[in-house]
């Protein structure tokens, strides 16, 4: 974690059957994160499903709208014409 926290770019791969516990894996240390740098804007988090945000478009509109809403901005100033990401094109 603490190259992320340093701003490097990293991946990480988390595998394992439904139930294994992957997401509170990740839900615990996020909040390990959170509790260690508690200044707003140090980092933020993004949750993307790939069974909705099925391609990189749809990722990335997600991904806006997510910021947006940690960053206490309105879509409308990231894109004048942003429409809910959930709609299809």
């Amino acid at each position: 974690m603490t190259r992320a926290i340093e701003g490097e770019s990293n991946s990480l791969l988390l595998l394992g059957g439904p139930g294994s516990g992957k997401s509170a894996i990740v839900t615990d240390a996020l909040a390990k994160v959170k509790a260690e740098h508690p200044d707003p804007g140090k980092f933020y988090t993004i949750r993307l499903d790939g069974q909705v945000q099925l391609d990189d478009k749809i990722a990335l509109k997600e991904i806006a709208r997510q910021l947006a809403l940690e960053m206490n901005i309105e879509m409308e100033k990231v894109h004048p014409t942003a429409i809910d990401s959930r709609c299809a094109d």
